[in-house]
């Protein structure tokens, strides 16, 4: 069973880049919009098992991801996840929708992809503010957080949905302006 293991850990943009920097990550690629989609039934089957069904579109690739409930016998965020990269999600979104899921909301944030060691860390720009998200072994998590002055009382792991609703909105979470095009529309963008 895969099991991923992640924190977010807020702050300022440029203070967490520098952070990165210092700690010798290495860019893994461009800054890109994640574009997602989150299906389930119209009776919310599948957040009522606390389970996420996803489909994200990230510059030209998409990827489906499914999640299993978050445990809470470990420091730092921990739940099942299968994931698998899709040729067409326009095609996939089709197909679930034929199969009775439908979009239950819709969020994106800019995503800049390091290494650091065995640790992704992904710097994200989202509406909500700014978060270095560091996904890996939970000692080298710690450790590299310990090292960015956040202490295990200060981590964040709060989906970026969970943050959003518990700010007081319903909606979807996007940014104003271009990027906010439907996910359709947008499909060959970039």
């Amino acid at each position: 069973m895969p099991v991923e293991y992640e924190v977010k850990l807020p702050g300022e943009p440029e203070l967490l880049r520098e952070q990165l920097e210092q700690l010798g990550a290495k860019p893994c690629g461009p800054r890109l919009l994640e574009d997602d989609l989150v299906l389930d039934t119209a009776d919310r089957a599948l957040v009522a098992a606390a389970q996420v069904l996803r489909l994200r579109r990230r510059g030209q690739e998409y990827l489906l991801t499914l999640k299993g409930p978050v445990s809470a016998d470990v420091s730092v965020k921990a739940r099942e996840e299968w994931q698998t990269p899709v040729e067409d999600g326009v095609a996939m979104l089709a197909v679930f929708e034929r199969l009775g899921y439908e979009v239950a909301i819709r969020y994106q944030k800019y995503r800049t992809l390091y290494m650091i060691g065995d640790v992704i860390a992904s710097l994200d720009e989202t509406p909500l503010g700014c978060f270095v998200e560091l996904e890996g072994a939970p000692a080298e998590i710690e450790r590299l957080a310990g090292e960015m002055g956040y202490e295990p009382s200060s981590f964040e792991v709060r989906s970026y949905l969970e943050i959003h609703r518990d700010r007081g909105n319903r909606g979807n979470m996007l940014f104003d302006g271009p990027e906010a095009a439907p996910w359709l529309e947008g499909a060959s963008d970039e």
